[in-house]
């Protein structure tokens, strides 16, 4: 049985993150991008459903405060 897969963008900011959300269309879901989290579920590094932009905006700006 084939894999699907599903199209993935990098955002440097949360705008661009918003644009891409919008291109995709919601919902969408962030991934921290870092070499040294192996593991990204494992530190909340990954965040799924995210239905609405100003949901988007406040995950992008939360996600990556640990790190």
């Amino acid at each position: 049985m084939p894999i699907s897969l599903v199209p993935a963008r990098e955002a440097q900011r949360s705008t661009q993150a918003l644009k891409v959300a919008k291109e995709l269309k919601y919902p969408v879901a962030l991934k921290i991008e870092s070499a040294g989290i192996i593991h990204k579920s494992d530190v909340g590094g990954v965040i799924t459903n995210i239905y609405f932009p100003e949901e988007l905006t406040r995950v992008y700006r939360n996600i990556g405060k640990k790190y």
